[in-house]
Parts: structure tokens; C-alpha cells; sequence
């Protein structure tokens, strides 16, 4: 099973999202950014709406996955 690892700079600091293939694994905050790797479509779709909620387009971030 592959591992993925993208980040969304936030106002409140930086958060690491990571998945599988398949779903998110994890979400959190982190000081600064390491690696990132290529971005599957779930890992898209998180960074996607966790900018839709800073931007108060969103009130809450739907199931993925």
C-alpha cells in the first residue's frame, strides 16, 4: 500500500495531510513542511476542501474516501 503526504498552508500554521490510495490516514499540524510526494485524487479532494473552509466557502470537510 502506498503512502502519500501533501500540506495546505493555513493561517493558523501549517497542516500535513497523508493518505493511501484510497483515504486520508492523517491531518495534522505541523512547524514546517518536509516532503511531499505526488497527490492522489483523495489527497486532492482534502487539500481542496481544507482550503474551501479557510476561504468560508465550507463549514465542514466532507468524508473521504
Amino acid at each position: 500500500m502506498s503512502s502519500f503526504r501533501a500540506y495546505y498552508e493555513s493561517p493558523i500554521g501549517f497542516i500535513e495531510i497523508t493518505s493511501d490510495d484510497t483515504f486520508v490516514t492523517s491531518c495534522n499540524f505541523v512547524e514546517e513542511k518536509d516532503y511531499e510526494t505526488e497527490i492522489p485524487t483523495v489527497l486532492a479532494e482534502a487539500l481542496a476542501q481544507i482550503d474551501e473552509y479557510f476561504q468560508k466557502e465550507r463549514t465542514h470537510v466532507m468524508k473521504l474516501g
